[in-house]
């Protein structure tokens, strides 16, 4: 991957981000966002470390089974390594 489209790559990222930031934030909450290039897990770790957060809010696939053993489960990965509240959303059933 070039540098050009990586720098677009978390530019569009970040517009993404601010636009839900801005939405967590009209129900009157604070919401903090970061772009990373780490692992997702890493980087959400990282992240609440270095702002100081006091729960770690995400979303997961509810995956079981051979799907979490192929795909892996960032959520499963921060759960197991968070040293702070952590808030797991399912999706809704249809």
């Amino acid at each position: 991957m070039t540098g050009d489209a990586l720098e677009e790559m978390q530019k569009q990222a970040r517009e993404l981000l601010s636009r839900a930031a801005g939405h967590i934030q009209a129900g009157g909450l604070t919401a903090t966002t970061a772009v990373s290039i780490d692992s997702a897990a890493d980087g959400i770790l990282n992240a609440a470390s270095s702002t100081g957060a006091g729960l770690i809010a995400i979303g997961t696939h509810g995956r079981s089974g051979l799907g979490r053993a192929v795909m892996g489960s960032v959520a499963n990965d921060v759960l197991r390594r968070a040293t702070l509240p952590c808030l797991l959303l399912h999706p809704r059933e249809a």
